[in-house]
C-alpha cells in the first residue's frame, strides 16, 4: 500500500473564524427549514399521486416514465456537474473572479443544452421501444398498454432534461457563493405544481378505467410533470441574477480549465449515473410485484425525509468549506470539518431512522386515500422499514463523496459505487428468483442498506488515507447505535401496547412512539456521553 499523501499546508492550518462558523450553522438551519417545507409539500405530492393513480399499474407506468429524465440527466450530466461545479466555482469566487464564474456557467449551459437537445430528440423518437424495455418486468396482460401510455408521457418528460441542466448549474453557482436558500426552496414549487395536476387528474379520471386514459388525461399528467420542473428551474435562475451572477449561453472556453474539469466530471457522471442505474434496476425488478414500482417509489420518498432534513443540510453547507480547505491543503481543518459532519449525521440519522421504521406502521396504516388502499400502505410501510436500516450509510456516502471531490479525486467514489451497485443488482436479481411479493421488495431495502454502508466504510478509509489525517467516527457510531436500539425498543413496546387498529389508536401510537422513543434516546445519550449535546450547543451558537 502506498504511503499517505503528504499533508501540504497542514502546519499552516488555522481554525475557521467564529463568524464563519456561525454563518455555516445559520446556513444549515436555513437549509433544514426549507428542506422541511420541501419534504412537507413533497409528502403531500406523494399522497396526491398515490391517491390519484393508486398502487396500481397506472401508478407504476407514471413513475417509470418520469424516472427516464432523472436517469438520463444524472447518467450523462448530473454527476459531471455535481463533481466539478462547486469546486470549480469556489476556486473562482474565492479569488474574487466572479466574471469568470459567470462565464464558466454560461459555457456549461450553452454546450450542455446543445447536447441535451439532441438527447431529448432521441428519447422522443425512440419513446416506444424505451418504455417497452422499462416495462419488461410488468404483467404480460397489461405490459403493452403500460408501454404505450409511458411512451406518450415521455414526450413531456424528455424536455425536463433541458431545465434540469440549467437549474443544476444555477444551484451550483449559488451554493459556491454561500447562498443556499433558493436551491433548497426550488423543489417546493415543483411539489405544488405536480400536486395541483394530480388533484385535477383525480377529479376527471375514473379509476375503474385503469390504463384507458383520454388524451386530455394523458396531457394533464405529462404537462403537470413538465410544468413542475419549469417552476423548479425558475427559482435559482432568479436568485443568481439577484446575486449579480446571472449568466446566458456561451461556447468559447478561453481561459477556463475545462479539460481537467471534464475529466473529473466524467468520473462524477459515472458515479451519480450508477445511482440511477440502481434505481432503474429496482424499478424493473419491482415490476414483477403488482403495484411494486409505486410502492418502492413511495417508500423511497419517505426514506429520503430524514436524509433531507438531517443529513442534506450538513453536507450541502459544508461542501464549499471542504473544497476551499482541500484545495489549499489545510488538511487539519478539512479533517475537523469532515469529522464533525460525520458525527453529526450519525447522532441524528441513526436514531431517526430507527424510530421512523417503528412509526411507519401506525402512521401509514390508515392513510386510505382514493386508490391508495390499506393493502398498499402496509406494503409501503414494510419496504420503508427495510430501506431505513441503511439510511446512515446512505447519508454518509453523500458526504464522503463530496469530501473526495474536495480533495480533487472524483475517480475513487465512482469505483466504490460501481462495486456496491453491481453487488446490489446481482443480489436483487437473485432475490427476484428466490422471493416474490412483499418479501422481494423488503429484500431490496436490506440489500441497498448493505451496499451503501459498505461503500461508506470503503470511502472513509480512502479519504483518510489521501489526507494522512485521522477522522475518528467509530465511537460515535457505537454510541449512536446503542441509542438507536434502546429508543426503538421503547417505541416498539409502546406501539404494540397501544396498537393501531383504529385511526385514533394509530395516531396515539405514533405520537407516543415518537415521544417515548425520543425521550429514551435523550436519556441514553446522556448516560453514554453521546454527540447530541454538542449539536445542541452548535445550534445555540448559530443564534
Amino acid at each position: 500500500m502506498s504511503e499517505p499523501a503528504r499533508r501540504d499546508g497542514r502546519d499552516e492550518a488555522v481554525a475557521a473564524p467564529s463568524g464563519s462558523r456561525r454563518a455555516l450553522r445559520r446556513s444549515t438551519i436555513v437549509v433544514t427549514a426549507l428542506n422541511l417545507l420541501s419534504r412537507a409539500t413533497g409528502f403531500i405530492r406523494v399522497l396526491a399521486t398515490a391517491s390519484a393513480l393508486g398502487v396500481t399499474v397506472l401508478g407504476d407506468t407514471y413513475q417509470r416514465s418520469n424516472q427516464v429524465s432523472n436517469l438520463l440527466f444524472e447518467l450523462l450530466a448530473g454527476g459531471m456537474l455535481f463533481s466539478v461545479l462547486v469546486p470549480g466555482f469556489v476556486d473562482l469566487l474565492t479569488a474574487g473572479d466572479r466574471a469568470s464564474a459567470r462565464r464558466l456557467a454560461a459555457v456549461l449551459s450553452g454546450r450542455g443544452l446543445a447536447a441535451m437537445a439532441v438527447l431529448v430528440a432521441l428519447v422522443m423518437a425512440f419513446s416506444q421501444p424505451l418504455m417497452a424495455l422499462l416495462s419488461a418486468g410488468a404483467d404480460p396482460a397489461t405490459r403493452d398498454a403500460q408501454a404505450e401510455l409511458g411512451a406518450f408521457l415521455l414526450w413531456f418528460v424528455a424536455p425536463q432534461l433541458l431545465f434540469y441542466l440549467v437549474g443544476a448549474i444555477a444551484s451550483g453557482l449559488l451554493q459556491s457563493d454561500q447562498r443556499f436558500a433558493a436551491a433548497a426552496f426550488a423543489p417546493v414549487c415543483n411539489n405544488v405544481v405536480v400536486t395541483a395536476s394530480m388533484v385535477a387528474f383525480a377529479i376527471v379520471h375514473d379509476p375503474a378505467r385503469g390504463l384507458a386514459l383520454t388524451t386530455g388525461e394523458k396531457v394533464l399528467l405529462g404537462a403537470g410533470a413538465l410544468a413542475g420542473t419549469v417552476a423548479m428551474t425558475v427559482v435559482p435562475l432568479v436568485a443568481v441574477r439577484r446575486a449579480g451572477l446571472g449568466f446566458g449561453l456561451g461556447w468559447r472556453t478561453d481561459g477556463l480549465a475545462l479539460r481537467e474539469m471534464a475529466e473529473r466530471g466524467a468520473w462524477g457522471a459515472g458515479h451519480v449515473g450508477l445511482n440511477e442505474v440502481l434505481v432503474l434496476a429496482t424499478i424493473v425488478l419491482a415490476g414483477s410485484v403488482p403495484g411494486g414500482v409505486i410502492a418502492y417509489q413511495t417508500a423511497f420518498t419517505f426514506f429520503l425525509l430524514p436524509h433531507a432534513l438531517l443529513a442534506h443540510p450538513i453536507f450541502t453547507t459544508i461542501y464549499p468549506h471542504l473544497a476551499s480547505s482541500g484545495t489549499a491543503g489545510r488538511y487539519d481543518e478539512f479533517a475537523d470539518d469532515l469529522g464533525r459532519s460525520l458525527r453529526s449525521i450519525c447522532a441524528l440519522v441513526l436514531p431517526a431512522a430507527g424510530l421512523g421504521a417503528v412509526v411507519a406502521f401506525p402512521v401509514l396504516a390508515h392513510l386510505d386515500m382514493g386508490a391508495l388502499t390499506s393493502t398498499g400502505t402496509r406494503l409501503v410501510a414494510m419496504v420503508l422499514a427495510a430501506y431505513l436500516t441503511g439510511l446512515a450509510g446512505y447519508s454518509s456516502f453523500f458526504l464522503l463523496t463530496r469530501a473526495s471531490y474536495a480533495l480533487g479525486d472524483a475517480r475513487t467514489p465512482t469505483i466504490v459505487n460501481a462495486v456496491a451497485t453491481a453487488g446490489s443488482i446481482v443480489a436483487m436479481a437473485l432475490a427476484a428468483v428466490l422471493l416474490d411479493g412483499t418479501a422481494l421488495l423488503v429484500s431490496f431495502g436490506l440489500i441497498n442498506a448493505v451496499g451503501t454502508t459498505g461503500g461508506s466504510i470503503a470511502l472513509h478509509r480512502h479519504v483518510v488515507h489521501r489526507m494522512g489525517v485521522a477522522v475518528p467516527v467509530a465511537g460515535s457510531i457505537a454510541r449512536s447505535t446503542a441509542i438507536t436500539v434502546t429508543s426503538c425498543a421503547a417505541a416498539a413496546v409502546l406501539a404494540l401496547a397501544i396498537g393501531w387498529d383504529s385511526r385514533t389508536d394509530a395516531a396515539l401510537a405514533a405520537v407516543t412512539c415518537v415521544t417515548g422513543g425520543g425521550l429514551t434516546a435523550l436519556a441514553t445519550n446522556h448516560l453514554l456521553g453521546g454527540d447530541l449535546p454538542m449539536l445542541s450547543r452548535r445550534l445555540r451558537g448559530a443564534a
